[in-house]
């Protein structure tokens, strides 16, 4: 029994582990960057407008987060040589949903990025409505100095939005915007939709010209749209489905990063996300 319990627990373990590593961290980013991306909003107002998604009560959902962790970083006017950056804590997240990393431990070395999933169903209709997460992060770093002059360690704790603008809250200076993600009743004929229509994940992705995006659909008429992450609509067209195609999709006119798309009709949407180079 002992050896049956073992195995179980090894089993979950490795299966977490697997579920984390399929998540791809964003390479768009600047290399210089430190932190969590995307991030919640890029100066924009007011900040209760921006939303990171949306997810459906009752529907399965996830959403990717890259950990950018640059080898080296500017830190009040000195350069400091990055050890690690590790999320200690995600708050917020709605009753049913989790979070995985990859690599599994959370802990993201210096020079080699990696990314965060948040993953589940959510299930609490109190919970309707927008939702802001937290990110707590502790940044392990040290004040590169010439030598003989020792270097001097550096650890920070730095949430994801920061508490306020103020540099003890915010010494990266980021968007002070919640991450925020609404929660919704689930459409009542999404179900239908689900039955109706599957979609794939573009190939190639991430892309610079032109992706393509597998389907397999009933015949009719469904809405083909795309969203960058401030939940602004960057093309729409209506297109004919019977059965499985692929629909080409130009990115060549977007800036770099990640988008959303989506096939909708009367019933329903389904979504799935794709990165621009």
């Amino acid at each position: 029994m002992k050896k049956l319990f073992l195995l179980f627990i090894m089993f979950n373990f490795v299966a977490l582990n697997i579920e984390a590593q399929n998540c791809d961290p964003d390479d768009t980013l600047p290399p210089d960057f430190l932190g969590v991306s995307p991030l919640p909003a890029d100066a924009v107002e007011p900040c209760d407008s921006v939303l990171m998604d949306t997810i459906y009560l009752n529907q399965p959902f996830e959403f990717t987060f890259t950990v950018q962790t640059p080898a080296s970083f500017e830190f009040q006017g000195q350069t400091a040589l990055l050890n690690s950056v590790t999320v200690t804590s995600v708050d917020g997240i709605p009753d049913g949903m989790e979070y995985v990393c990859n690599p599994a431990d959370c802990v993201y070395p210096g020079g080699a990025p990696g990314c965060m999933k948040l993953q589940g169903t959510a299930t609490n209709p109190a919970q309707l409505g927008r939702n802001e997460v937290i990110i707590t992060t502790t940044v392990a770093a040290a004040i590169d100095n010439p030598d003989p002059i020792p270097d001097i360690p550096l650890n920070l704790t730095i949430t994801f939005p920061p508490a306020s603008a103020d540099p003890a809250d915010n010494p990266l200076g980021l968007p002070v915007c919640a991450y925020a993600f609404w929660v919704e009743a689930s459409s009542p004929n999404q179900d239908v939709i689900n039955e109706q229509l599957s979609i794939g994940q573009n190939i190639p992705n991430p892309f610079d010209e032109i992706t393509n995006i597998q389907v397999n659909a009933e015949a009719g008429n469904y809405n083909f749209s795309v969203y960058n992450l401030l939940g602004e609509l960057v093309h729409t067209r209506e297109v004919y489905l019977n059965g499985a195609q692929n629909i080409e999709f130009d990115g060549s006119q977007l800036d770099a990063g990640m988008y959303i798309y989506s096939f909708s009709n009367e019933n329903g949407t389904i979504s799935h996300r794709m990165i621009i180079e």
